[in-house]
């Protein structure tokens, strides 16, 4: 008896949706490789809705995953078309084009535009998984330490950290990190700034090691020194960070096409007056396994589709004879190639933000709890639509009449 009733449980859809998970986090942790080169892999990220400086109200953070050098400056805008121009403008004539780029899932990097620049350059874009931070590590850190230095500096209206900007990034360069055991300036240049007035103190004397040539040579080789004592000191910071870190995961659970599985919701946006009363997890099946850590899920129109597995755990299937599973969401159907949902009906209307007359639509599928908004473009042809507007007229000649009888 305790058997069957231990699996009633496990295959209860309303415990699995509303009780929270207590086992420890899945997927250890994935660094990425090391890079050969300085600068060849940089990541990307920005700091948003600053206070006006100079015109600008955003800051682009680029970092080299292998030096941690730091690259910051003053955005306006932060659009696939502004950034596109700052780095060609400003970063490119200093770095050279990078082999990769690591970002999230920004709507500046994985618009048309960004991705077609990225292709002509020949370089990879390296998206996070949606909700995975972890992914951008070194380019978060670089924001919490600009933003803590920077509040050293600015004045009290704050309008002045664009001016500031340049001298905190010359600090951090220039400052040992604790991953490769030295500064970003000297992996550039082979010597340090304060220490370059003694560098050639021990070769004055001899004429043959004081030449030019020889000089070049130990330049040379002391970049490609240090470049390979930053790598061996690299890999030994994320060996341990693996440990420390893998000490409180488990082993990510492998999920396959068709796999049914809870995703946690503490990300999605709900119409529900209480996010903290509402429903925590939702199932949903696997439609493709994205990476060993990432899977694509057939989650509703408007909504992310890939997920990192630590949002997942998987949903039993074995009910009891007789037990009711409620997983009602029906296949989508194809039209013309393309897979179609079906409109329950239209809940609520808004105007959408930008230039013209354009409607979105608060939309109920049919099998799915979680209504979205859609534009009008996605709904033609609907019977669902039409009636809105049906009764969307009625309501108007309704109002009028009442505001007639007022006046009289």
């Amino acid at each position: 008896m305790a058997k069957d009733i231990r699996r009633f449980v496990e295959n209860c859809d309303g415990c699995a949706r509303n009780k929270a998970w207590r086992n420890r986090r899945q997927g250890f942790l994935k660094p990425l490789p090391i890079p050969d080169r300085i600068w060849t892999e940089i990541s990307m990220d920005f700091i948003t809705e600053l206070p006006i400086s100079e015109g600008c109200t955003n800051m682009i953070v680029v970092t080299d995953r292998l030096s941690k050098g730091v690259v910051a400056d003053g955005l306006k805008s932060i659009d696939a078309e502004s950034v596109a121009k700052w780095f060609i403008k400003r970063y490119l004539p200093y770095h050279f084009l990078p082999s990769a780029i690591v970002s999230d899932r920004g709507t500046q990097f994985t618009s048309a535009f960004w991705k077609r620049i990225c292709d002509l350059l020949r370089i990879k874009r390296r998206l996070s998984t949606a909700f995975s931070p972890e992914t951008d590590g070194s380019t978060e850190r670089a924001n919490e330490v600009i933003e803590t230095m920077l509040r050293q500096y600015v004045n009290w209206n704050q309008s002045d950290w664009l001016t500031w900007l340049p001298i905190v990034v010359s600090s951090i360069c220039g400052r040992n990190s604790a991953s490769t055991g030295t500064n970003a300036f000297f992996m550039s240049h082979g010597w340090n700034q304060n220490l370059c007035e003694h560098m050639l103190d021990e070769v004055i004397e001899d004429n043959k090691r004081n030449s030019p040539i020889a000089k070049a040579d130990r330049v040379v080789n002391k970049i490609k020194q240090v470049s390979e004592w930053a790598q061996a000191s690299i890999a030994v910071a994320q060996e341990s960070q693996e440990q420390n870190t893998n000490k409180y995961r488990q082993q990510a659970i492998s999920y396959k096409v068709g796999d049914k599985v809870w995703l946690n919701l503490e990300n999605i946006k709900t119409d529900r007056q209480c996010k903290k009363l509402d429903a925590r997890f939702a199932k949903f099946t696997v439609t493709e396994v994205v990476g060993s850590h990432s899977f694509r899920l057939d989650t509703p129109p408007g909504v992310h589709n890939v997920f990192h597995s630590r949002l997942l755990r998987p949903a039993n299937s074995s009910p009891l004879p007789g037990q009711i599973v409620d997983d009602n969401q029906p296949d989508s159907i194809v039209v013309d190639g393309s897979e179609e949902y079906e409109v329950d009906q239209i809940l609520d209307q808004k105007k959408a933000p930008g230039k013209g007359r354009h409607m979105k639509y608060l939309v109920k599928w049919v099998g799915y709890a979680k209504p979205t908004w859609e534009p009008e473009s996605f709904l033609q042809n609907t019977s669902a639509l039409q009636l809105w507007k049906g009764l969307s007229r009625i309501d108007k000649i309704n109002i009028k009449k009442q505001r007639k009888k007022k006046k009289k």
